[in-house]
Protein backbone atom coordinates (compact mmCIF):
# COMPACT_ATOMS: atom_id res chain seq x y z
CA UNK A 1 0.00 0.00 0.00
CA UNK A 2 1.48 3.30 -1.07
CA UNK A 3 -1.32 5.51 0.28
CA UNK A 4 0.71 6.95 3.15
CA UNK A 5 3.59 7.94 0.84
CA UNK A 6 1.26 9.56 -1.68
CA UNK A 7 -0.57 11.47 1.06
CA UNK A 8 2.73 12.70 2.44
CA UNK A 9 3.91 13.74 -1.02
CA UNK A 10 0.66 15.63 -1.64
CA UNK A 11 0.94 17.29 1.77
CA UNK A 12 4.48 18.45 1.02
CA UNK A 13 3.67 19.52 -2.57
CA UNK A 14 -0.02 20.48 -2.73
CA UNK A 15 0.30 22.07 -6.19
CA UNK A 16 1.97 19.05 -7.79
CA UNK A 17 0.06 16.73 -10.09
CA UNK A 18 0.35 13.28 -8.53
CA UNK A 19 -1.42 10.24 -9.92
CA UNK A 20 -1.17 6.61 -8.90
CA UNK A 21 -2.08 3.38 -10.60
CA UNK A 22 -2.04 -0.25 -9.65
CA UNK A 23 0.04 -2.46 -11.93
CA UNK A 24 -0.19 -6.20 -12.30
CA UNK A 25 2.85 -8.37 -12.95
CA UNK A 26 2.00 -8.12 -16.65
CA UNK A 27 2.71 -4.37 -16.53
CA UNK A 28 6.40 -4.64 -15.67
CA UNK A 29 7.29 -2.64 -18.80
CA UNK A 30 5.38 0.40 -17.53
CA UNK A 31 8.54 1.98 -16.09
CA UNK A 32 10.73 1.52 -19.16
CA UNK A 33 7.83 2.53 -21.44
CA UNK A 34 7.46 5.74 -19.36
CA UNK A 35 3.82 5.02 -18.51
CA UNK A 36 4.86 5.52 -14.87
CA UNK A 37 7.74 7.46 -13.33
CA UNK A 38 8.37 5.17 -10.37
CA UNK A 39 7.35 1.81 -8.95
CA UNK A 40 6.93 0.69 -5.38
CA UNK A 41 7.14 -3.07 -5.53
CA UNK A 42 8.71 -6.17 -4.07
CA UNK A 43 12.19 -7.09 -5.28
CA UNK A 44 13.62 -8.58 -7.32
CA UNK A 45 12.09 -7.08 -10.43
CA UNK A 46 12.96 -8.17 -13.97
CA UNK A 47 14.54 -4.80 -14.79
CA UNK A 48 18.11 -4.17 -15.91
CA UNK A 49 20.05 -2.79 -12.93
CA UNK A 50 21.95 -0.45 -15.26
CA UNK A 51 18.67 1.24 -16.24
CA UNK A 52 17.07 1.79 -12.84
CA UNK A 53 17.75 3.36 -9.47
CA UNK A 54 16.49 1.18 -6.60
CA UNK A 55 15.82 2.46 -3.09
CA UNK A 56 15.15 -0.17 -0.40
CA UNK A 57 12.19 0.89 1.77
CA UNK A 58 11.69 -2.03 4.16
CA UNK A 59 11.72 -5.80 4.53
CA UNK A 60 8.90 -8.04 5.61
CA UNK A 61 8.81 -11.68 6.69
CA UNK A 62 7.05 -14.42 4.74
CA UNK A 63 3.89 -16.29 5.60
CA UNK A 64 2.46 -19.58 4.46
CA UNK A 65 -1.08 -19.52 3.09
CA UNK A 66 -2.99 -22.79 3.27
CA UNK A 67 -6.64 -23.80 3.12
CA UNK A 68 -8.49 -24.38 6.41
CA UNK A 69 -8.09 -28.02 7.37
CA UNK A 70 -4.60 -28.32 5.84
CA UNK A 71 -2.15 -30.23 8.12
CA UNK A 72 -0.12 -27.00 8.62
CA UNK A 73 -3.11 -24.70 9.22
CA UNK A 74 -3.09 -25.06 13.00
CA UNK A 75 0.64 -24.53 13.44
CA UNK A 76 1.96 -21.42 15.18
CA UNK A 77 4.76 -21.32 12.59
CA UNK A 78 6.56 -23.43 10.00
CA UNK A 79 10.19 -23.40 8.96
CA UNK A 80 11.56 -22.78 5.50
CA UNK A 81 13.19 -26.21 5.72
CA UNK A 82 9.78 -27.87 6.16
CA UNK A 83 8.67 -26.34 2.86
CA UNK A 84 11.91 -27.03 0.96
CA UNK A 85 10.66 -30.28 -0.57
CA UNK A 86 7.52 -28.75 -2.03
CA UNK A 87 7.41 -28.42 -5.80
CA UNK A 88 7.17 -24.84 -7.08
CA UNK A 89 4.27 -24.27 -9.44
CA UNK A 90 4.92 -22.15 -12.53
CA UNK A 91 3.76 -18.57 -12.84
CA UNK A 92 3.36 -17.18 -16.33
CA UNK A 93 5.17 -13.93 -15.45
CA UNK A 94 7.78 -15.21 -13.02
CA UNK A 95 11.51 -14.73 -13.48
CA UNK A 96 14.04 -17.27 -12.25
CA UNK A 97 14.95 -15.25 -9.13
CA UNK A 98 11.46 -13.97 -8.30
CA UNK A 99 10.37 -15.59 -5.06
CA UNK A 100 8.17 -13.03 -3.31
CA UNK A 101 5.08 -14.96 -4.32
CA UNK A 102 5.64 -18.68 -4.49
CA UNK A 103 2.92 -21.24 -5.18
CA UNK A 104 3.84 -24.77 -4.17
CA UNK A 105 2.18 -27.98 -5.27
CA UNK A 106 2.74 -30.90 -7.62
CA UNK A 107 0.93 -30.81 -10.96
CA UNK A 108 -0.35 -27.25 -10.61
CA UNK A 109 -0.93 -25.62 -14.01
CA UNK A 110 0.73 -22.28 -14.88
CA UNK A 111 -1.24 -19.44 -13.36
CA UNK A 112 -1.56 -15.86 -14.53
CA UNK A 113 -3.50 -13.95 -11.90
CA UNK A 114 -3.15 -13.54 -8.18
CA UNK A 115 -6.80 -14.43 -7.73
CA UNK A 116 -6.22 -17.72 -9.58
CA UNK A 117 -3.36 -18.47 -7.20
CA UNK A 118 -5.56 -17.90 -4.16
CA UNK A 119 -8.28 -20.07 -5.68
CA UNK A 120 -5.77 -22.92 -6.14
CA UNK A 121 -4.79 -22.59 -2.49
CA UNK A 122 -8.40 -22.36 -1.26
CA UNK A 123 -9.31 -25.45 -3.31
CA UNK A 124 -6.51 -27.44 -1.66
CA UNK A 125 -4.47 -27.95 -4.84
CA UNK A 126 -1.55 -25.77 -3.71
CA UNK A 127 -0.05 -23.79 -0.85
CA UNK A 128 1.57 -20.36 -1.09
CA UNK A 129 4.42 -18.45 0.50
CA UNK A 130 3.72 -14.71 0.46
CA UNK A 131 5.03 -11.55 2.13
CA UNK A 132 3.11 -10.78 5.34
CA UNK A 133 2.30 -7.33 3.99
CA UNK A 134 0.11 -8.80 1.28
CA UNK A 135 -3.19 -9.11 3.10
CA UNK A 136 -5.32 -10.17 0.12
CA UNK A 137 -5.39 -13.77 1.32
CA UNK A 138 -6.99 -12.64 4.60
CA UNK A 139 -10.04 -11.52 2.64
CA UNK A 140 -10.84 -15.16 1.84
CA UNK A 141 -12.53 -17.02 4.71
CA UNK A 142 -11.23 -20.43 3.60
CA UNK A 143 -7.55 -19.48 3.91
CA UNK A 144 -5.23 -19.48 6.93
CA UNK A 145 -1.84 -17.79 7.27
CA UNK A 146 1.09 -19.21 9.25
CA UNK A 147 4.42 -17.39 9.84
CA UNK A 148 7.42 -18.90 8.03
CA UNK A 149 10.64 -18.95 10.07
CA UNK A 150 14.02 -18.99 8.36
CA UNK A 151 12.83 -17.75 4.97
CA UNK A 152 14.60 -14.74 3.49
CA UNK A 153 12.52 -11.59 3.92
CA UNK A 154 10.70 -9.93 1.07
CA UNK A 155 12.14 -6.51 0.24
CA UNK A 156 9.91 -3.58 -0.73
CA UNK A 157 11.69 -1.05 -2.95
CA UNK A 158 11.09 2.14 -4.88
CA UNK A 159 12.40 1.91 -8.44
CA UNK A 160 12.81 4.74 -10.94
CA UNK A 161 14.65 5.25 -14.22
CA UNK A 162 18.27 6.32 -13.87
CA UNK A 163 18.81 9.90 -14.94
CA UNK A 164 15.13 10.84 -14.89
CA UNK A 165 15.05 14.65 -14.40
CA UNK A 166 11.60 14.67 -12.72
CA UNK A 167 12.20 16.27 -9.26
CA UNK A 168 9.07 14.61 -7.86
CA UNK A 169 10.77 11.21 -8.01
CA UNK A 170 13.34 12.32 -5.44
CA UNK A 171 10.51 13.82 -3.39
CA UNK A 172 8.54 10.55 -3.60
CA UNK A 173 11.63 8.64 -2.49
CA UNK A 174 11.98 10.90 0.58
CA UNK A 175 8.27 10.68 1.42
CA UNK A 176 8.21 6.90 0.98
CA UNK A 177 11.28 6.43 3.19
CA UNK A 178 9.68 8.65 5.83
CA UNK A 179 6.30 6.97 6.09
CA UNK A 180 6.32 3.47 4.58
CA UNK A 181 7.24 0.81 7.12
CA UNK A 182 7.01 -2.94 7.33
CA UNK A 183 3.58 -4.24 8.34
CA UNK A 184 3.23 -6.15 11.59
CA UNK A 185 3.64 -9.90 11.17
Amino acid sequence: MITAAVRELRRRYPDAEIATRYLSCRDIGALSDKRVDALIARAPLPLAADDVFTTPLYEEPRMLVVPRGHPLADRTSVTAEELAGEEAAPCAFETADWTSYRILGAGVPPIESYEDKLELVASGRAIAVLPVGDRRSSLRPHLVTVPVEGAPPSQVVLVSRKGDPNPMIRNLRLAAKAVLTAPAA
